[in-house]
Parts: C-alpha cells; structure tokens; sequence
C-alpha cells in the first residue's frame, strides 16, 4: 500500500473522542437489536476531554433525565445509574494519546491540533475507516472487562433536569486500570460517585511496535 504523509498534529481530546463517538454510533445502528447500553450511552452528550499525554484522561458529558429509566419514586432508577456509569467512565479510554500514537498517520504527530477539527477535516473516508478499524482492534480490546463497580448515591437524579457527568481515568497500567466517574447537578452538587476497577485481559497496547520501513503504513 502506498505510504500516507503523515500528520503533525493529533487531533484535540474532544476530538479524538468525537471521532469514536461518531464512528461506534453508526457501528451500533447497523445492530439488529437494541441494547440497554445503547440506551443510556445515547444520552451522554460530550463537552469537553482533557489528556495530559501520560495517562491521565477526562471527558466530561452533560445528560437529561427521561421517564424511560425511572424508579417507582420519579427519579433516575440506581440500577440505571450504575449501568451509566460503567459504561461512560470507560470512555475516557477512547481520547488515550498513547493509543493514538499506536495509529500508522499520527506516529509523527507532537502536538494537539491548534484548531478545532482541523486534523480530520485533511483525511479521507477510508483513512478515518482504517483509524477506526484499528482503535476498535487495540482500544478496544485494552478496555478490558470490569472488576469492581463500587456507587455511592448522595442526592436523587429527577426527571427533566440535565447532569453533568465527568469520566476520568487516573491511572491505567499494563493490566489494571482504574476509572472513577462523578454526577453533578446544574447547581455543581456531587450526586453520584463511582469507582471502576477493570482488567485488561487482551494483548498490551504498549507491546506494538511501529513497522520497520517498506512495510504497510495506512
């Protein structure tokens, strides 16, 4: 395959993320059936993503409270709390600078893009689906499966009102990770708080090697 120039900048963290988002929403559309996860993952609105570029990551999402996840008491059932949690709080994996680098186009890349959607604005359709293809092969597999869901419920979620939820990942190693992620009424009040164990149980991210010229790039 011919040799792709190479970018110099990764796209931001939101964008980074966006990109996921898009990508697996149009994946799981083509599913002949629904999912619970699919019915609390399309709430989550995302806002803003941070990555430091050495591990620690953060996206933070904004939701509405909707009649179809409620207890008998008119606020957001704990069952569906929890399940939002676990789902969203894993992906702030998906904005991991260190994955990005894995990715043929970015081995050269330095920096953050210095303008919003800059970076995938140059790229073709197929090289977005081979960007894609390769986080949902290393990415996806480095997410692991859960240990450990541990919720504690401060203040009921209620209907009609907007949250904001932010995911991070504080530390995440060859094979544990560890993932906490935190519910906020519009008035800044903790109302959920979650922490995520999980195990990597595939092959180590960080075990990839860049080919050795002549071979394929993208």
């Amino acid at each position: 395959m011919p040799t792709v120039e190479r970018s110099k900048y990764f796209p931001s963290a939101l964008e980074r993320f966006k990109f996921w988002d898009d990508r697996f929403t149009t994946v799981r559309k083509t599913l002949p059936y629904g999912s619970w996860d699919d019915l609390l993952y399309n709430r989550c609105k995302p806002v803003s993503a941070t990555d430091d570029h050495k591990g620690y990551t953060e996206v933070t999402f904004e939701f509405t409270i909707t009649d179809d996840i409620l207890n008998d008491l008119g606020s957001m059932h704990g069952g569906a709390v929890t399940s939002l949690l676990d789902n969203m709080t894993t992906m702030a994996n998906y904005c991991d600078v260190r994955v990005w680098k894995t990715i043929p186009i970015f081995y050269d890349a330095t920096e953050d893009e210095p303008e919003e959607g800059m970076v995938f604005k140059s790229l073709t359709e197929d090289q977005k689906d081979e960007i894609f293809g390769h986080l949902m092969l290393h990415i996806g597999d480095w997410c692991g499966v859960s240990r450990s869901l541990n919720t504690t419920y401060l203040r009921a979620l209620e209907l009609g009102k907007t949250y904001t939820l932010k995911c991070s990942t504080p530390s995440r190693g060859m094979r544990l990770h560890h993932h906490l992620g935190q519910i906020f009424d519009q008035q800044g009040r903790l109302c959920v708080s979650l922490e995520h164990g999980k195990a990597h149980n595939g092959a180590p991210v960080f075990k990839f090697k860049k080919p050795t010229e002549g071979e394929s790039k993208l």
